[in-house]
């Protein structure tokens, strides 16, 4: 673990890990799919094809799964916060419904559409009159 350790300090080696991000931020979900995929393609249950394939090919398979989850999670956080299994565990951990999507924050397009401090709240700019819920940040 700190042979690990010591590499990810690394920036180089960091910036070729960069794009597995997205997969660690949605383990759980990715853990679920997995599990999913796995109980449909290769038990009874399923299709039970365990018997069919080699290491090599069960590799194979492995690395194409992989690939497609740094794909979908990476899209995925793109719209969302986290993924659908983190958000249905928190939001039975917190007891209520999580936000799920991600804060849109637009800039105002021209200076009526925004709301301005010296406009709405200070009658005088030279002397700031303070109003109810309005305190200077300096005084």
């Amino acid at each position: 673990m700190l042979v690990l350790a010591l590499l990810l300090n690394n920036k180089k080696i960091r910036r070729y890990l960069h794009p597995v991000i997205p997969v660690g931020k949605t383990a759980f979900s990715n853990y679920l799919l997995q599990s999913l995929v796995g109980i449909v393609v290769f038990y009874g249950a399923g299709f039970g094809l365990a018997q069919q394939f080699g290491p090599l090919s069960l590799t194979i398979i492995a690395v194409i799964l992989f690939l497609f989850q740094i794909l979908i999670s990476t899209i995925w956080l793109k719209y969302f916060r986290f993924g659908p299994g983190e958000y249905i565990w928190r939001s039975l951990t917190y007891g209520k419904i999580q936000p799920m999507r991600k804060q849109v924050i637009r800039r105002a397009s021209s200076e009526e559409s925004a709301p301005s401090l010296l406009k709405q709240d200070i009658v005088n700019p030279e002397k700031p009159e303070l109003k109810k819920g309005n305190y200077p940040l300096i005084p």
